[in-house]
């Protein structure tokens, strides 16, 4: 959870506000998200982009314990998280199928990439290269180019952020740099923090990276004496929006249908619940999280304009 006030500050005021904060200290904080941290934390490594955070835990019997001490609290974001073994048993060339229509359009999807011969490699801290470096950033930036309408994201998409706790995963496409997927270790689990299906990438590119990323975590899970069966192995892939706003405790009445109008304009009007629909294909359970802020200071018109301001930088 996180205190919304606090954290929605421009990002040159963050610039100008933020402490000469050391490289070792940057590390410090990247390592100590990587192994406690959740799928929210990672955005904290983005310094200019916010300069004040309270690591509040997501956590619904936490939201009771802010719920009783009189904070506002509601929802209206989840976690998407998925089971590789349930994906992998769904996606086999033997499974008969009955999985629904979400399923069946992964699969085909799949199987496009497949026969356009997209290849899927972990790239190690010790293969990259300059060459390859400007191919992932020129790509990144096309594929930023090519999105149309008005875009929010609570993070960025700088792929070398935190290099020493993630993990990549590069699609080629004929000796051809078309994807990629960056993934981050969080308190046992892993989330996949960005992927890119370049503007020329053969459809089903973003399908199969993932597939071939919880394969290898498969296996990779195995190797180390992990059991492969269902609910052994967490990925996550971040936050999305969801579809209503709902509010939990202490918000009622007027404040709260403004505050339901405005996030249902914003939420259709930027094309928020996409990512969640995509997400569906691979089964992914959304579990909620909450947003708390203290009742007497409100989360007005103001919070409202900092958050859509610091969104779209």
């Amino acid at each position: 959870m996180r205190h919304f006030l606090d954290t929605l500050k421009s990002p040159n005021r963050a610039r100008q506000e933020q402490d000469d904060t050391t490289d070792d200290n940057t590390a410090e904080l990247a390592d100590l998200v990587a192994k406690h941290g959740h799928a929210p934390a990672t955005a904290w490594l983005e310094t200019e982009r916010y300069c004040t955070w309270r690591p509040e835990c997501r956590l619904l019997e936490l939201e009771h314990v802010f719920g009783g001490m009189g904070w506002s609290t509601l929802s209206c974001i989840n976690e998407d998280v998925i089971d590789p073994e349930h994906i992998l048993e769904l996606t086999r060339e033997d499974d008969k199928g009955g999985h629904g229509s979400m399923a069946k359009d992964l699969k085909k999807n799949l199987r496009r990439a497949e026969k356009a011969e997209v290849e899927v490699k972990r790239i190690l801290r010790e293969d990259w290269s300059d060459e390859l470096k400007c191919e992932i950033e020129d790509g990144i930036s096309a594929w930023k180019q090519s999105r149309k309408g008005l875009q929010l994201a609570a993070t960025s998409f700088d792929p070398w952020l935190d290099l020493e706790n993630r993990d990549y995963w590069v699609a080629h496409k004929d000796g051809k740099v078309v994807g990629v997927l960056i993934l981050t270790p969080a308190e046992g689990s892993y989330i996949i923090k960005n992927t890119a299906q370049f503007p020329d990438a053969p459809k089903g590119t973003t399908e199969r990276l993932i597939h071939t990323v919880l394969r290898d975590l498969r296996e990779q899970h195995s190797r180390e004496g992990g059991d492969a069966k269902r609910g052994d192995l967490s990925v996550t892939f971040n936050i999305s929006a969801a579809g209503d706003l709902e509010p939990t405790r202490n918000i009622s009445g007027w404040k709260f249908t403004w505050l339901n109008k405005t996030y249902t304009n914003v939420s259709h009007g930027t094309n928020l619940l996409q990512r969640h629909e995509f997400r569906r294909k691979f089964d992914a359970a959304a579990k909620p999280m909450f947003v708390c802020y203290p009742t007497e200071d409100g989360f007005g018109l103001d919070g409202v304009e900092k958050l859509l301001k610091l969104l779209r930088h």
